[in-house]
């Protein structure tokens, strides 16, 4: 069978498309994941171009030079193209997410791509009004309601030259199928680590070296954005449940005041909280290494009430780095997190947490048993594995639009 036929997405030129400015100097999970999926596919031998918005200060800065920094950032590999297009100033009101969409798609089609890849809802709905092929990838759930995005997402899904929806989570998928969606265009391709950022590998003892920490302490952590929406207080309720354990929280925060963990902590005279600044992703690990137990906050508002945080992304590096796992059971990690690889524990159930935790640090045996198959089970969910599945979504895809 000739390569066309049986792989014909390596006959596409594929532009994706990101109305963010990278590398992004704060905690961004979107940018981290955007980087790596354009670098994966494009080391997968796909023809790949990231299309982003120009900082104005760049203006004169080589292209070249540009993609070099990105790369060192995230830590990729270099065999994608890139290119920025200026837009409208920096705004509150993130103006130019609009403007990049109304540049990058005419731009994409004068360069000759043939499949537009987006995150963003203006960027799709462009490029297919201007007839060109389109893949949606989106982590959301988009609300049923008469101004939600969930029923004209489906229907887009009905119109030929969307070519796929990739979701990051079976709630995700269910929900658009629920609101009308071709099933046979949706599919859930869970996002991924790269392992170079848990490199270099250290112990616990060295790795609490490096940080200054107690090397007799009973230490837990969570890293990433520290607002209350991500359940941050909930884990300041544990803390306080919990005195003879630390929680570290390594981040920082976006939508709320900048020192509401400072001020509880003082309000609460916790004396086991201490909160670390953000770091780069490339700094991470040694924070994963110190730690007995690697937390994604036990509560169901993130995902149900404040519909933000689904399947966080941190959830595969902490899979990988073969420290026990503690978090809610909630259908968002369904396919990801089970019994085997980490500590599942029911949403907003405080008093069971709090067991949970101290037989973490009680049973040695056991939460050296799920941490072991935590790590086994992430070579599943590294991006390059993650490419390839989307290959073979798109080829498929591609097969079925040809036929």
């Amino acid at each position: 069978m000739s390569v066309s036929v049986d792989n014909p997405i390596k006959q596409k030129r594929i532009a994706y498309i990101s109305d963010h400015q990278f590398p992004l100097n704060r905690s961004d999970a979107d940018a981290e994941q955007a980087v790596n999926t354009v670098s994966s596919l494009a080391e997968e031998g796909l023809e790949v171009k990231l299309i982003i918005p120009k900082r104005w200060k760049n203006i004169g800065v080589p292209i070249s030079i540009r993609k070099k920094n990105i790369q060192d950032y995230y830590r990729v590999g270099n065999s994608f193209e890139m290119a920025e297009l200026l837009h409208l100033p920096l705004m509150p009101l993130r103006l130019e997410k609009y403007s990049h969409a109304l540049l990058a798609t005419p731009y994409a089609k004068i360069t000759n791509c043939d499949i537009l890849y987006a995150r963003n809802r203006a960027h799709a709905i462009v490029a297919l009004n201007m007839g060109m092929p389109v893949v949606f990838e989106t982590y959301r759930i988009y609300s049923h309601s008469l101004f939600g995005f969930a029923k004209p997402l489906a229907r887009l899904t009905h119109r030929r030259n969307l070519l796929g929806v990739i979701h990051h989570s079976i709630p995700s998928r269910e929900n658009l199928i629920e609101a009308g969606a071709d099933q046979n265009k949706t599919i859930v391709i869970h996002n991924g680590f790269n392992p170079k950022q848990l490199q270099p590998k250290l112990t616990q003892a060295q790795a609490r070296a490096v940080l200054g920490w107690d090397k007799m302490a009973k230490i837990i952590s969570y890293t990433g954005r520290l607002d209350k929406m991500k359940g941050i207080d909930f884990l300041l309720d544990l803390a306080e449940m919990t005195p003879e354990i630390n929680f570290h929280l390594v981040g920082k925060t976006v939508s709320d005041r900048d020192d509401w963990i400072e001020r509880e902590v003082v309000r609460r005279k916790l004396k086991n909280v201490r909160r670390f600044p953000w770091v780069e992703t490339k700094e991470v690990a040694k924070f994963f290494y110190a730690s007995d137990l690697l937390i994604i906050p036990p509560t169901a508002k993130p995902l149900t009430k404040y519909k933000r945080t689904v399947l966080p992304i941190k959830t595969f590096l902490y899979l990988s780095s073969g420290v026990p796992i503690l978090a809610p059971e909630l259908p968002d990690t369904s396919g990801v997190l089970n019994y085997k690889n980490s500590a599942l524990v029911e949403p907003d159930n405080l008093l069971l947490a709090q067991k949970t935790i101290r037989r973490i640090f009680e049973d040695k045996t056991w939460a050296k048993g799920i941490a072991e198959q935590a790590k086994l089970d992430s070579q599943n969910y590294t991006w390059e594995r993650r490419a390839k599945k989307i290959i073979d979504f798109l080829n498929k895809r591609l097969r079925e639009l040809n036929n």
